[in-house]
């Protein structure tokens, strides 16, 4: 009786790890599923803005294009989708804007007058802009090349564990402002 008492408790134990380590996988697979998806929305977001900022004074005078250079935004007057209507775009960084009880980082987007924000979990951005001779400028019409740095975190859903920071920059010459016809 006790090999049988002795089978029944070793069998309880190893249905028991197995229990845990499906669970442990199931975890391990919705953190990378999260992650996947959190880098994929980042990508989007990056990939329209890059697109946005190289249509930068299309169908208008280059010099009169970028309207507003700032640290954490930009506006600027193009035809981005290269249709013959002029649009006027946006994009910006907010720190700290109350959402529910949370205080959260957003990124907007401005399109003709609609703006979309976005909880990336980006924590930094900024523009810099700079001039034909590569000199900082904050000036619309000396703006010939723009750059975009970014932070953003990764966040752990296990208590305790602190998320890993990435950092992305990147560096745009929209041609009608370096170039202009």
């Amino acid at each position: 009786t006790l090999d049988i008492a002795g089978s029944f408790i070793l069998a309880g134990m190893m249905l028991m790890a197995f229990n845990m380590f499906v669970l442990d996988k199931q975890d391990a697979e919705v953190l990378a599923t999260n992650s996947v998806i959190r880098q994929s929305n980042i990508s989007e977001a990056t990939q329209l803005m890059m697109w946005d900022i190289r249509k930068i004074g299309y169908g208008t005078e280059p010099s009169k294009a970028v309207l507003k250079a700032e640290k954490n935004e930009i506006s600027f007057l193009g035809d981005v989708y290269n249709n013959g209507s002029l649009d006027s775009v946006g994009h910006s960084f907010k720190e700290g804007i109350s959402k529910g009880n949370n205080k959260k980082d957003m990124l907007y987007r401005s399109f003709n007058g609609t703006t979309v924000a976005s909880d990336l979990d980006i924590r930094r951005m900024s523009f810099t802009y700079l001039d034909k001779n590569r000199n900082i400028t904050n000036v619309g019409a000396d703006v010939k090349i723009i750059i975009v740095s970014m932070e953003f975190e990764e966040r752990l859903v296990n208590p305790g564990d602190t998320g890993t920071t990435r950092r992305m920059d990147f560096r745009i010459t929209p041609r009608n402002l370096f170039f202009p016809k």
